[in-house]
């Protein structure tokens, strides 16, 4: 259960992380464009830097899907492992129960 907290705690903040990278990708994107307007460079320059920013952020997207799809799938094992701690906890309340009327020990002997 702590090492499964402790990936928790890893994946949490990847969102936000990437998230930062995906803005500063479109800084830089936007960067591009406004060094080509002061002609700075050629536009096969810019079109080649656009390329490879977009292709960048396109992967840094896929990150941040499975990033959310990785924090989902852990807050869903969280909810199962709580659950079937309420199951065994539950089982052993009845469990414990039904020994106490079958032993002798147990019983009610005013009646």
């Amino acid at each position: 259960m702590s090492k499964l907290q402790a990936l928790e705690e890893k994946v949490q903040v990847m969102p936000s992380m990437i998230r930062s990278t995906i803005a500063l990708l479109d800084h830089m994107l936007s960067l591009n464009e406004a060094l080509f307007e002061r002609e700075l460079y050629d536009d096969s320059e810019r079109e080649e830097i656009s390329q490879a920013l977009n292709a960048m952020r396109m992967r840094v997207e896929g990150y941040l899907a499975t990033s959310i799809a990785l924090e989902t799938r852990i807050n869903g094992i969280f909810k199962l492992v709580r659950l079937l701690g309420i199951i065994v906890f539950v089982r052993r309340l009845i469990l414990d129960e039904g020994l106490k009327r079958h032993d002798p020990a147990h019983t009610n002997h005013d009646c």
